[in-house]
């Protein structure tokens, strides 16, 4: 594969001739539309404006696609672009320790079977390679009131396993952690102004858990919105 060009293609760049006789005069003037439909006629001698004009515009488009296409041959936005993805509850890891922690419901929705039931996401599963993961939230509804660490609760960490020395166990860091308003009521718990840099090297865990007894009175997760910036489409 040929490597890629290093050289400047940018050409007349000044709006007006800055020497030689045409100094202070348009340097690129674009051709009138027969000009173009026909091209260069035989014996035709371009005019060095019109010449200019296109050069200038072959750059210009040679200079965009270099500026989206980055040195590792990824497609990258000249601007991340806001996203937002919603996964439904039942897209989560629902199996617990001892089996399954979340029944399905209707329309994507699971409802807990334990005490204390568990839901995680895998965040690489559903963002793209590069994103940085800037908001959570998920739209739960308690089948209970209650206090304290008893609540329904989303934790949101970081574990990077350790494949050059085996024997050190995966370093695991917490990034955000919110109960849910102590009512029983449908809500949304959040996590907001993040910065999460996703990539294929670390995983990032969304954990739901339900509350103390909710076997006995089931909490019900319904989705998660995320919201993230993308850098641009990858493959990883």
């Amino acid at each position: 594969m040929p490597a890629r060009p290093t050289d400047d293609v940018t050409w007349a760049t000044n709006a007006n001739y800055a020497s030689g006789t045409e100094a202070g005069n348009p340097s690129k003037i674009e051709p009138p539309t027969a000009q173009r439909e026909d091209g260069w006629r035989p014996a035709e001698r371009p005019p060095a404006q019109y010449q200019n004009w296109w050069q200038n515009l072959v750059a210009a488009w040679v200079l965009f696609f270099a500026a989206i296409i980055d040195s590792n041959e990824e497609h990258t936005y000249q601007t991340p672009k806001a996203r937002v993805v919603v996964v439904a509850g039942s897209e989560c890891d629902l199996a617990g320790t001892s089996g399954q922690d979340w029944n399905d419901l209707q329309a994507g929705s699971v409802q807990s079977l334990t005490d204390f039931a568990l839901a995680t996401l895998d965040l690489r599963k559903v963002l793209p390679h590069g994103a940085t993961l800037t908001s959570v939230k998920v739209l739960l509804d308690p089948g209970i009131a209650r206090a304290g660490a008893n609540r329904m609760h989303m934790r949101l960490q970081r574990r990077t396993l350790n494949f050059t020395t085996p024997a050190v166990a995966a370093a695991t860091d917490d990034i955000a952690a919110t109960y849910d308003d102590a009512g029983a009521a449908l809500q949304t718990i959040s996590a907001t102004g993040l910065a999460i840099s996703i990539d294929s090297a670390t995983q990032h865990v969304l954990t739901i858990g339900g509350g103390n007894n909710s076997a006995a009175n089931a909490d019900q997760v319904h989705g998660i919105e995320l919201r993230f910036n993308d850098p641009g489409p990858r493959n990883i």
